[in-house]
Formats: structure tokens, sequence, C-alpha cells
């Protein structure tokens, strides 16, 4: 029988404690790489997508082959935290050699931070975390009530509080698991808008061959970037699926051919959606769609429940990032843990918490029209520290007896960038946000 080792990260005044390690008559779980395949596809699949074209429009043409590098870039600094983890679990195996035909769990993110900088690196990719996924729902939100405006003929910002009830009751499940099930209709409705955004552009709209197209616009690259990083900088989504995969090994590997379909697909939709809509491209692409017509109208009912069914899941994240940082065990959902559990909580404070929490995003999102704009700050501010500040300081924190010059090197140019995007990137978004006119419709 194979024991199991688990590490969870933490320490004194901090919500979730660091333990010895346990050993659980568990083995490793079973490998199955076409669930994760397309698991990882939809980590990466969602809203960034449809902000993507306007992203190129703020690039021009060079924007393209830069999502390429982008999404390379991405998938080096996701293997070098598969790095770091190997590392965390080889010092983990040291500690339990004495044990045969031990399973080592691999660490979560905030668990590899632990290991390299203790609390000070859990609590930072905590909140990181926190602040992305909470950054995200906003963006859910303001996709949600820019799509479905037209359709139900109310502002966005009215939309925007009428689901907001659901958003809550939701949030507040006890029990995420039977909501993943929708990410499959979720995949065909992204997909579904996605060709039906080509398909308008093809009957409606014809590609210009000179201007208003621009080849290179570098006083708008950090948007660019910003969103882009949205899209393909998904670490810590990420962490989660290579924690569970069961071959931590082979997920690199996965994570490869996911990548290369996600690349191709983005790159087809927002170069076909640039040349057709060209300087005219809106922030949320759906929008070019126009505001009425069937095919419109169903895409956006189809986006919009999409979005409406990943909220929970992402906030949920958000929240979990939150409570594990606080000392205070009357947010949680079941804060006595000998008490039975229910599908519902019945701790008040807990909903109250996550009620109020969820009221600031969607009042956050009912003042934000650019929505290009906020899914770049989201990706400047948070998901760039966490794709290329972090992950590069851990594996040079961890790596500090092994790691080559040159490879010292390639990490700092990397954290350089990181820091270059989230400054100048979150400029420019929290600037364009409160002044670019763009089409909400």
């Amino acid at each position: 029988m194979t024991a199991r080792v688990s590490m969870t990260a933490g320490g004194s005044g901090v919500g979730v404690a660091m333990e010895t390690p346990l050993l659980h008559p568990v083995g490793a779980p079973v490998f199955r790489p076409v669930p994760l395949f397309w698991n990882i596809v939809k980590s990466f699949a969602g809203a960034g997508s449809f902000a993507l074209p306007w992203a190129v429009s703020q690039a021009g043409w060079s924007g393209l082959p830069m999502i390429v590098l982008i999404a390379l870039l991405g998938n080096y600094t996701v293997r070098t935290l598969i790095k770091c983890g190997q590392q965390v679990m080889r010092n983990k195996r040291l500690e339990v050699n004495s044990i045969n035909n031990v399973y080592i769990v691999p660490p979560s993110y905030p668990e590899i931070g632990f290991a390299a900088y203790g609390k000070i690196g859990q609590i930072s990719i905590s909140l990181i975390s926190c602040f992305m996924c909470f950054g995200v729902c906003i963006a859910y939100f303001n996709l949600i009530g820019m799509n479905m405006a037209p359709v139900i003929h109310l502002k966005s910002s009215e939309v925007i509080w009428i689901v907001f009830p659901i958003c809550v009751f939701l949030s507040c499940l006890t029990d995420m698991s039977k909501l993943a099930y929708t990410s499959i209709a979720g995949s065909f409705a992204l997909v579904g808008a996605m060709v039906a955004v080509i398909i308008s552009g093809l009957i409606d709209h014809k590609m210009e061959t000179a201007p208003p197209y621009d080849w290179f616009e570098w006083r708008t690259i950090p948007l660019f970037l910003g969103t882009t990083a949205f899209l393909f900088i998904d670490h810590v989504v990420l962490a989660p699926l290579m924690k569970s995969c069961g071959d931590y090994d082979r997920f690199p590997k996965i994570l490869d051919w996911a990548l290369v379909f996600v690349t191709v697909v983005n790159l087809i939709f927002a170069g076909m959606s640039y040349a057709f809509f060209s300087t005219d491209t809106c922030n949320n692409v759906i929008s070019n769609l126009g505001q009425t017509g069937v095919i419109s109208t169903i895409v956006r009912i189809g986006i919009s429940l999409e979005v409406l069914a990943s909220f929970p899941l992402v906030a949920n994240g958000g929240f979990q990032s939150l409570e594990s940082i606080l000392p205070f065990r009357q947010i949680l959902p079941f804060p006595d843990a000998n008490k039975p559990r229910h599908f519902f909580s019945r701790n008040l404070i807990y909903y109250l918490v996550r009620g109020g929490i969820i009221a600031l995003l969607a009042l956050a999102a009912s003042t934000i029209t650019a929505f290009g704009a906020l899914v770049s700050l989201v990706g400047s501010l948070t998901i760039a520290s966490s794709g290329f500040i972090f992950p590069q300081l851990f594996y040079m924190k961890l790596y500090k007896h092994s790691i080559a010059k040159w490879d010292i090197f390639v990490q700092i140019v990397i954290i350089i960038f990181g820091v270059l995007l989230t400054v100048i990137g979150t400029w420019q978004s929290s600037d364009a946000i409160i002044h670019t006119d763009t089409c909400t419709a």
C-alpha cells in the first residue's frame, strides 16, 4: 500500500497552519491526459478571448506574433513553477525517506511560496490569487451586463444588479463540484461565439487593404500585453491542476499541446476579428455583432450563461485564498469542524461576508464600461506578477545552490519585464478605463 504525504502552508497568525507530514492510506491520483487537456484549455478560455481582438487593435498587426511570444513565455514560467514544485517534493521526500512507497502530494502555489520565503511568500501568493479572482469576477459582471443590456433593453449597470443575487447564491454554495459540469457547455458557447463573430465579419464587413490598420502602435503596447497576460498567464488556475493531475512530471507535455491549441484558436479569432473590424474593434468584440438579430441574441445569452456559471467557481477561489490568510474561522461556511456539515451553511456571518464582497465587486463593475481596459488592468496588476515575478523569485531561492549564472540572468530579465508590465500596464489600463470612449453595446 502506498502512503500519501501532503503539505499545507501557513503558520501562526495565518488561517492554514503548517503541519508535519500527514500520512494517508491513499496513493497517487490516476493520471488522465485527455480530461486534463480539456481542463487546461478551459482554464485559458473565457472572457479574455473576447477582449483579445481589441488588444490586437491596440498593438497593430505586430500583436499577432507577440501573442505567440507571450504564450511561449507563459509556458516557460509555468515550467519554472513546476521545477519549484519538484524541488519542494524532493526536499519533502528526504524527510520521509524511511517510508517505503511513499507518494508525495505536489505542493500548491502558496505552499511553494512558503517553502521559498516562509509566511511572506505564502501570504503574497494568496493575496495575489485573491485579487486576481475578484478582478476576474468584476470582468465577468461587466461582460454579462454588456451582453445582456441590449437583449432585455436595460442599462448594463441594471443588468449587473439583476444577476447580483444569483451570483451571491451560487457563490455561497458549499459544494462547487456540481457547477463543474457546466464547463463543457461553456466551452461550446465560447467556440460558438467566436464562430458567430467570424461569420458576421465575413457577411457584413470587408477586409481592408490599407489604413486604418496599424502595424505597430508602441504607445498602447502595455494595454495589449496586459490583456494577453490575462488570457495566457494562468499560473494561479493551473497550479491546482498540477497538484491534482496524478503525474507532476508528465503535466508539462499536456500543457504544451493545450497551449498550442489555445494559441492557434485565439490567433485565428483575434486576427480575423481585427481584419474585419480594424480600429472599430470593440473592447468586447461581441458588441461588433450589433444589438439586434437572432445570432447576436443567441450568442449574448449563451456567453452570459457561461460566465454566470463560471462566476462562483472563480469567486470561490478568491474567497478560499482570503480565508487561508485570515485567522477568523467565523467567516468559514462551517466554523466548527466537529459539527455535521450540510449542503447549505448555517453561519450568517459567512453569508454576510461573501454577499458584502460580491456587492462591492458588482458596484465596481457597474461603474466600468471599458471591458478591454478592465481585462488589461487585471492582467497587469495581478496576473503579470503571479506569472512573471513570483515563479522566478521562488526558483532562484529554491535552487540557490545549483542555479547557473546565465539562468539567474534569464530569471532577472523576466522579473524586470514583469515589473515594467505591472507598473506601466496598470497605469495605462487605469487611464483607459477613465478616459477611453468604447463601444459597450
